[in-house]
């Protein structure tokens, strides 16, 4: 891509939506549409993630190519972005966790702000794993979403049954009693809606069954969580995906055994929230070494989201400071016990 992302291509990806800019951590209606009209009035060419991971496009033209990606699959996909995406013709992929879909599951990290948006205690005992002693609990909701985010960012790596045990002691700290179920703001897409999405230039890929960072669980339990997921798009849809998404999806956050797993379900790409670029070049499969992951299981993508306030700016600003990405295999450590 030249001129705005100082490169041939770029992924893009986010997770939430608002109707409106009430939501510090949300991209609203009105600023998705702006920024996507701003990009395509720059030039960029917004295609399928799967075209653009299989190179098709020439690296000699000069046109700037971008895919978009929404990851988690909360139901404000449907009743905010999807509009959008519909109305500017902009082909989209959307990561479900199964669970989250079919069994109404929350994710994790929401149960952490759920607790923190419903307490009634000004002041609460936090428990060991989230640094102990008293914590006051700050007033509005947006501070309090800010310190939602905090906590439960100390519990990306810790094993889900750690996790789980933690944040309901935070829930009986707080006097909050979790529902079974996600509440609708916290809600996933319905399975139904899943095969309407894709008339609408929506193609849909797996992301796990319950969103667990798969370095913190035995590699049994991981190579479960993906292969059911991506059997159950299979189910939920008639075209799914070809790329997968791992749940957190730093580089110390999977390794050769869940690629390997992805290569053997058919599964063509992976895709990472490591930051970079890519290219038709860098998609050939990697070193045999086991401690290689090959490129096409190592896909880059830029984060945004509400703070990064536009698309453009991001573009604009922080994508050309940045390395374009052109490896063919990445090394990573092999942390799956």
């Amino acid at each position: 891509m030249r001129n705005i992302f100082g490169a041939q291509a770029v992924v893009l990806t986010t997770h939430r939506f608002a109707i409106d800019d009430s939501h510090e951590y949300r991209l609203s209606q009105a600023e998705l549409a702006r920024v996507i009209r701003n990009l395509q009035g720059a030039g960029v060419k917004f295609v399928p993630a799967e075209a653009l991971l299989n190179g098709e496009f020439s690296e000699s033209r000069s046109t700037p190519f971008a895919a978009i990606t929404v990851d988690d699959g909360y139901a404000d996909f449907a009743t905010v972005a999807l509009p959008v995406f519909e109305a500017l013709r902009v082909p989209s992929t959307l990561f479900i966790t199964t669970a989250a879909v079919l069994e109404r599951h929350w994710f994790w990290w929401d149960r952490v702000e759920y607790v923190l948006a419903t307490t009634m205690r000004p002041r609460i005992d936090l428990p060991e794993l989230l640094g102990g002693g008293e914590y006051d609990v700050a007033a509005g909701p947006r501070k309090r979403t800010a310190q939602a985010k905090g906590l439960a960012a100390g519990l990306v790596h810790v094993p889900p049954v750690l996790r789980d045990e933690t944040i309901n002691a935070l829930a009986r700290a707080g006097g909050v009693d979790i529902p079974a179920m996600a509440t609708r703001d916290f809600a996933a897409v319905e399975a139904d809606q899943l095969r309407r999405f894709e008339s609408s230039g929506v193609r849909i890929g797996a992301h796990t069954v319950n969103h667990p960072t798969l370095s913190t669980i035995d590699a049994e339990s991981g190579l479960r969580e993906i292969t059911e997921s991506v059997e159950a798009v299979k189910l939920l849809v008639d075209n799914p995906s070809s790329i997968f998404c791992y749940p957190n999806g730093t580089s110390q956050d999977y390794d050769l055994s869940h690629s390997g797993c992805l290569q053997r379900l058919g599964i063509r790409f992976a895709v990472t929230t490591d930051a970079g670029y890519v290219s038709p070049s860098a998609y050939t499969v990697g070193s045999s070494s086991t401690t290689m992951v090959p490129a096409d299981y190592a896909v880059p993508r830029h984060h945004i989201d509400s703070s990064e306030r536009t698309l453009l700016d991001l573009a604009g600003v922080g994508l050309a400071s940045r390395s374009r990405w052109q490896t063919r295999a990445r090394q990573v450590t092999s942390v799956a016990s």
